[in-house]
């Protein structure tokens, strides 16, 4: 099946070259003349069907469309009396075609537009050889006429330098206009889905930019022609100066118009294309900074770093956790000092204004009641946002539910207390038993001290001890 696609893919562009290189060879039949007498400037607008070829799919279809009779065929229309010069102008032109082809597919191969790879610039560089080959090589092939046919022998074979200049500023003003023309048309929808492109983003936007400059420039053509038969060429009709026979300084003026409309509608068209990439990088961007904080198990807030410390945005963790909807929450300035415990406004207020005169961010811990009665802990830390110039604008902060951790530590707190007074306790019972035993020590003592003064006695008065005497056994 890819195969197949393959082959209809292949034998659509090949149909396609063929078919856009017979139609430029057609249309460069019908030129624009500036005469030279004995010579004419022509302009060949047919080479746009190979151009738009050539930068939609490469060079080597954009060659198959040349060689079909875009480019190599057109010493038709040069005739006999150029002589050799057909063998130095007509190939570059074959040339032209294959250098932005080349240059196409290299864009295509690059993740990041490069700047150096624009047509517009690397259409610079052939400029510069096709000016060189027009001076040099083109004026040296005529000045060898007559042409090796005898039917051209009559023809001139000197060109004045002036005409040389004219042609090398007409060759590169012609070929801007088809790379704007091309530029221009691969903007267009239709166009795109013909040479079967990928749709630009906003590309409806972009076509309406470049069809207003483009209209602007219709709209001068017209204009000139209306006020150049009523005004300042009195002896030509409308139509005449409208198509007909238009005088060689208008059709420059009217070109050079229409060339600033092409570039001035592409550009603004690339701006606006910029512009709504950009825009949609930050609406994506934005999509994943709210996505992830309003999954945060935590209330982040936005509010106006001013005296009203308005509430531009609160993620709807708010009402899971304090029972307030984030709309009335932002549509309320005081609701938070209204649920503010009673026991902790004070100091959170004076945190607050600490935080507003001395621009340091605000830390603190607070209790809030919910609207369900509850007492609620929270962590409020909160940093402030400066603009460009520096200055305060916003207050953005994080609010974290702390209340199993209060509990917790509470808990704990108890705990502590009550072993506290138990190690008391106990500490004192121990130390009356440790006095109680000490008293019975002492007494015991003494005791012994008085059955030693008894035995002392006895044995003083010499008396003789009995069985089993006690003072003795003591």
């Amino acid at each position: 099946m890819e195969n197949n696609e393959n082959r209809t893919t292949l034998f659509y562009k090949i149909s396609i070259s063929i078919i856009f290189g017979i139609l430029g060879f057609a249309i460069n039949f019908y030129t624009i003349k500036f005469p030279f007498p004995p010579y004419i400037a022509v302009v060949l607008i047919g080479l746009l069907f190979p151009m738009l070829i050539t930068l939609s799919w490469g060079w080597k279809y954009g060659l198959l469309a040349a060689l079909s009779g875009g480019c190599q065929t057109m010493w038709f229309l040069w005739g006999p009396s150029n002589g050799y010069a057909i063998f130095f102008v007509v190939p570059p032109f074959t040339l032209w075609i294959m250098w932005h082809g080349f240059f196409a597919q290299l864009r295509k191969r690059q993740k990041e537009p490069a700047w150096w790879l624009d047509k517009y610039i690397i259409e610079i560089p052939f400029r510069l050889f096709s000016t060189i080959n027009l001076l040099t090589l083109s004026r040296w092939a005529i000045t060898l006429n007559p042409p090796p046919w005898t039917w051209a022998l009559d023809a001139p074979n000197t060109i004045p330098m002036h005409f040389s200049n004219f042609i090398v500023i007409k060759q590169a003003a012609v070929g801007y206009i088809i790379l704007l023309l091309s530029d221009v048309l691969l903007n267009i929808g239709f166009v795109r889905r013909f040479f079967r492109l990928k749709e630009i983003d906003n590309r409806t936007n972009t076509g309406y930019v470049i069809s207003a400059f483009l209209l602007i420039g219709a709209l001068f053509w017209l204009a000139d022609s209306i006020l150049g038969s009523l005004v300042f060429v009195t002896g030509k009709t409308f139509f005449e100066l409208f198509a007909l026979n238009i005088p060689s300084y208008n059709i420059f003026v009217r070109t050079a118009v229409i060339l600033l409309c092409l570039a001035g509608g592409l550009f603004a068209a690339k701006l606006l294309q910029k512009q709504r990439e950009s825009d949609i990088a930050l609406r994506e961007s934005e999509i994943k900074y709210r996505t992830l904080v309003e999954h945060l198990p935590a209330i982040t807030y936005t509010a106006a770093f001013d005296e009203s410390s308005t509430t531009l945005y609160v993620s709807p963790q708010i009402e899971k956790i304090i029972g307030i909807s984030p709309h009335d929450y932002k549509a309320d300035p005081d609701l938070w000092l209204k649920h503010l415990h009673d026991g902790d406004r004070e100091r959170v207020l004076k945190e607050v204004s600490h935080a507003h005169e001395t621009g340091q961010p605000f830390v603190s811990e607070y209790r809030i009641t919910s609207t369900d009665g509850r007492v609620v802990w929270l962590r409020d830390e909160a940093v402030i946002a400066k603009d460009d110039k520096g200055n305060p604008r916003y207050l953005q902060g994080v609010m974290v539910d702390i209340t199993r951790q209060k509990q917790t530590e509470d808990a704990l707190k108890k705990a502590h207390d009550d072993l506290d007074i138990k190690v008391k306790e106990r500490t004192a019972e121990l130390q009356k038993t440790i006095n109680l035993m000490a008293g019975r020590e002492v007494r015991m003592a003494e005791l012994k001290e008085v059955i030693r003064k008894l035995r002392e006695q006895v044995d003083s008065a010499g008396m003789t001890p009995v069985a089993n005497d006690p003072l003795k056994e003591t």
